[in-house]
């Protein structure tokens, strides 16, 4: 490992070994060139070598603790006085070695021992000199004091430094780690953005998509057992998106999708144990697109609505205001012509004709009024994807064909969209079908759907009095002077019919 890289205990390590190495080669060389004692020479050589390999021998989180290090540097101390001793007191070349246990106190164990070790070493010095009967103002001895305080400021610094130094190295790997993982939450929530800009048909850009695309896009960020999406319509939170089914014991979280302080639906997760406050903010961070296109599709809602109904009172007025009138006064005029004319059959019975056309348009556009200020309703197609839902991940797969023109009037759609709802629940409640169809067409007062499954089938013929859904079909069907038509064969599916309008 290249030493730019070693952490920095490890790479003072490095220098207190070369340090006290070189000072016990320098004090052994010096000494025997003064032609000390030989047996004196080796003696102060080993015990200060003893000291340096007991250093690096003892493994580095036991030397570091507080106690064992405060030992070590005692006996450090100990060791180089006893060279010092040894080979001349103040004037001994083996003074250098003294300067070894002050550096290894204070890079290891801070600036309080650091400084207790010099002034250790330098009591040790005065004592050895007094015992020598030497002057401690001696040149070598004088200047091994002045270093003793130097090493030990100046190494207790540069811990320090470095210490910190690694803790600010820390905290930008950990800034760093958290900035990747959020990069890489924001590129999923600019592919799923990207997903739902793709959608720009209006029915495509629905709740269900949005929420099906959502959980699956969770299924990548978090493990869950079960998730629904909700989108709040106009009576309330309707379930548009289901993924996977509750495993007790289980907790559940809700997420609630804001935009502008406004609440357009809510996420529920659960799963066998409770989510992290990482995963919370992981989810949060992947349901922001989804938020978005809520949002986008509240607005598109808010602004369709509103310019229908005011072409709608618009239209109401124009009729109740003008045609009307126009009409009324045509069959008053007619009347006066049948009053007029009482004696010519064929002209009074032409006329009486053209009276009874007028009445019955009259009539119709009353109706149309009505219509026009009614408070309009869902979509066929919308109801039916909402429905769609039921039958979840494990369910059939539904395919919705449905080309609406305009949706029913007020005065059928509850009829119609009864009709659909038994067909749907029983495809996906009875049928063990493997997909489900719906087509057709809706254009106002007429109509034409099927709902087609690939399922089991029945027998209608064989079917008894009491399934009382496929009557009240029928006589949804009939209340809109339309039809509701059952197929269906065993093994070979169902079909149910529903037209109405058409004469």
């Amino acid at each position: 490992m290249p030493a730019e890289r070693l952490p920095f205990q490890t790479r003072l390590d490095l220098v207190l070994a070369v340090f006290g190495w070189a000072a016990l080669a320098l004090g052994t060389v010096i000494a025997a060139l003064e032609g000390s004692t030989t047996a004196r020479v080796v003696g102060a050589a080993v015990v200060s070598g003893a000291w340096v390999v007991a250093v690096h021998a003892v493994p580095s989180s036991l030397r570091w603790r507080p106690i064992p290090g405060e030992l070590m540097a005692v006996a450090g101390v100990a060791a180089s006085l006893t060279a010092v001793g040894l080979t001349g007191g103040g004037e001994s070349p083996f003074l250098l070695i003294g300067l070894a246990p002050t550096l290894f106190a204070a890079s290891s164990l801070g600036a309080r021992v650091g400084f207790e070790t010099a002034l250790l070493s330098i009591a040790g010095l005065v004592v050895v000199a007094a015992i020598a009967s030497e002057p401690l103002v001696a040149v070598p001895a004088a200047i091994s004091v002045a270093l003793q305080l130097v090493v030990a400021a100046a190494f207790s610094q540069l811990r320090r430094a470095y210490r910190d130094a690694e803790q600010e190295s820390a905290a930008l790997r950990r800034i760093t780690a958290e900035t990747s993982t959020r990069m890489d939450r924001l590129a999923a929530a600019h592919d799923l953005l990207l997903r739902f800009s793709g959608m720009t048909d209006p029915a495509e850009l629905n709740p269900v998509a949005a929420g099906l695309e959502g959980l699956a896009r969770l299924r990548e960020t978090v493990e869950f057992d079960a998730g629904l999406v909700a989108f709040n319509g106009e009576s309330g939170p309707v379930v548009v998106a289901r993924d996977g089914e509750e495993v007790a014991p289980h907790h559940r979280m809700s997420f609630p999708l804001t935009a502008r302080a406004t609440e357009l639906g809510f996420v529920v997760l659960s799963r066998g144990r409770d989510f992290t406050e990482e995963e919370r903010v992981a989810i949060g961070e992947t349901l922001k697109p989804v938020e978005l296109t809520f949002a986008n599709i509240w607005l598109l809602r808010d602004i369709t609505q509103r310019t229908v109904r005011e072409e709608r009172a618009r239209l109401a007025r124009e009729l109740h205001d003008e045609i009307g009138p126009s009409l009324a006064s045509l069959g008053l005029a007619l009347d006066v012509a049948l009053l007029q004319y009482p004696v010519e059959p064929e002209l009074s019975a032409h006329l009486d004709g053209l009276r009874r056309s007028v009445s019955n348009l009259v009539d119709d556009i009353r109706t149309t009024v009505t219509d026009l200020r009614a408070e309009s309703g869902r979509t066929v197609t919308q109801h039916v994807r909402s429905l769609a839902v039921e039958a979840g991940k494990d369910g059939p797969k539904v395919t919705v064909a449905i080309d609406e023109r305009r949706p029913p009037r007020p005065s059928i759609v509850e009829d119609v969209m009864a009709v659909i709802t038994e067909a749907l629940r029983n495809a996906f409640g009875h049928a063990e079908a493997a997909t489900v169809r719906i087509e057709g067409y809706v254009d106002r007062s007429e109509g034409k759907l099927s709902i087609v499954d690939d399922g089991r089938g029945f027998d209608p013929t064989s079917v008894g009095g009491d399934r009382f859904g496929l009557v009240g079909m029928r006589e949804r069907a009939g209340q809109i002077g339309g039809a509701c038509v059952v197929e269906s064969s065993p093994g070979v599916g169902t079909t149910v019919s529903l037209e109405w309008g058409r004469q």
